[in-house]
């Protein structure tokens, strides 16, 4: 009896290892026929089509994303600075600030390099990496890849390639005004926000700053921003029935890229700390 029960661990462990790699095959293959469609923009009818999908899309995208990554930088910044402006006095009489403030201080590190690529990613994934996986996959179902390829039209340049341009660089500007809004806010929380007009800490910034944590944010949102667009992509043209493919698609894709963003943004956080 526990032999069969190994035997079907191992059957299930297989299938799942199976569809995996399958899974990525077919991000991959996806993700170079989005590449190639690249070439049709060297025609202008095809580029002034294009720029009208792609700026539609990063509109989409902000208007979905925008509010809640505002939200969440406030928030950050509100716990944290009422939770030091009880011992502000005495962070800046010892001068503690290089270790609880900005720059290269313990709590910039935390939240501008590790907690908001975390936290925008999984905003990007849940408020917009699902819907998009339902729109392609609700095109695809209403012929509408068929109509565009019967008018000449390539439907991967239209419908595709702007979702993998707009997600990596939407996010990447999400990851700098989320700092920017927890800096300005978390001094105001803190009661001190005098203190960023200061001299000495105007030039403490300047030097303590870390370029390689910010650099490794900004990676971590290009690679991320792909990651979602490659593997909404790839779910959402797999579809196959209207009332019962479309949620499971939707399922399946917010669960991979949940996982595979998490996965990416630890390597990418491990390879920064080893890199000197």
């Amino acid at each position: 009896m526990a032999i069969n029960q190994i035997k079907k661990r191992i059957i299930q462990l297989g299938s799942l290892t199976r569809g995996y790699f399958t899974n990525v095959l077919s991000g991959l293959a996806i993700f170079s026929q989005v590449i190639m469609s690249v070439k049709h923009l060297t025609s202008k009818n095809h580029r002034t089509v294009f720029y009208r999908f792609l700026f539609s899309r990063i509109a989409s995208i902000i208007s979905q994303t925008a509010f809640l990554v505002i939200i969440l930088s406030l928030l950050i910044s509100l716990i944290a600075g009422l939770g030091l402006s009880s011992s502000f006095e005495h962070i800046s009489n010892d001068n503690l600030i290089p270790l609880y403030g900005i720059g290269n201080g313990l709590i910039f590190n935390v939240v501008a390099y590790e907690l908001s690529p975390l936290l925008i990613g999984m905003i990007f994934i849940t408020a917009s990496g699902g819907p998009i996986t339902a729109e392609i996959a609700q095109r695809k179902l209403g012929n509408e890849f068929a109509t565009c390829r019967s008018m000449g039209v390539d439907p991967i340049l239209l419908f595709l390639l702007p979702v993998l341009i707009s997600y990596p660089l939407v996010m990447v500007i999400s990851v700098i005004y989320f700092d920017l809004i927890g800096l300005v806010s978390y001094h105001f929380f803190l009661g001190n926000f005098g203190l960023m007009l200061e001299s000495d800490y105007t030039q403490y910034l300047s030097q303590a700053l870390s370029t390689k944590g910010f650099l490794v944010s900004i990676v971590k949102m290009v690679f991320g921003g792909l990651i979602i667009a490659i593997i909404a992509i790839n779910h959402g043209t797999r579809v196959i029935g209207r009332n019962s493919g479309v949620p499971v698609v939707i399922s399946d894709s917010t669960i991979s890229q949940l996982l595979t963003f998490f996965v990416v943004s630890a390597v990418i956080s491990t390879l920064g700390l080893l890199i000197k």
